[in-house]
């Protein structure tokens, strides 16, 4: 029961029930190998890209993004 997905509002708590994004794979494969139960496994997921103005509203898209993620990253280094 997540809270709609809300880029402008996150907090750690909604964070905490919800599940990326424009995932295009899942899979679950159960462990020790060959083992027929479920309480154990690996969870494999694919993603298959972002979306920046979602992610990161008012940061704008494409190249110009990059770059002012990049300048904004050169500064706090």
């Amino acid at each position: 029961d997540a809270p709609p997905f809300d880029p402008a509002a996150q907090t750690a708590a909604a964070q905490a029930q919800q599940f990326g994004y424009n995932n295009a794979y899942l899979d679950f494969f159960p462990r020790p190998r060959g083992s027929a139960s479920s309480d154990h496994g690996l969870l494999v997921v694919n993603h298959e890209y972002t979306n920046t103005t979602l992610i990161f509203p008012g940061l704008g898209a494409g190249r110009s993004a990059a770059q002012k993620a990049s300048a904004e990253q050169s500064a706090v280094e």
